[in-house]
């Protein structure tokens, strides 16, 4: 049967669920999967600039795109060993990432720095 333009076969994501990551803006992986599943090829890029929770890159690992975002990258990074342990666990292939820090991202960008530390202190 062809999907309706309402969905209502994807669920909510409960409290208690394992996918819950408490950010108060988080999509069921579900969702995501579908939109990315529809909307791009597989070995593809998906962007998320502001990356929450990690959902859309979760998603993405999955199914099998390439992804870049830049916030909350060590929940994002959890999620994604995960899905390579829960791979590994039941014989499926997986494929390594990496995680890059791209620009200015690191700390001492955007979070004040005591000038008066050392160099190594900093």
């Amino acid at each position: 049967m062809p999907i309706q333009s309402i969905w209502t076969d994807i669920k909510f994501i409960d409290s208690w669920s394992d996918e819950a990551t408490e950010y108060s803006t988080q999509k069921p992986e579900s969702l995501l999967e579908r939109i990315i599943g529809a909307s791009s090829n597989e070995g593809g890029l998906i962007a998320d600039f502001f990356c929450g929770s990690g959902t859309i890159l979760s998603a993405s690992e999955k199914l099998n795109r390439k992804w870049m975002g830049k916030f909350a990258i060590h929940t994002t990074r959890k999620r994604l060993i995960n899905i390579q342990c829960n791979l590994k666990a039941e014989n499926k292939s997986y494929r390594a990432f990496e995680m890059l820090n791209l620009g200015k991202y690191e700390r001492q960008f955007y979070i004040g720095v005591n000038p008066d530390l050392r160099e190594m202190q900093k």
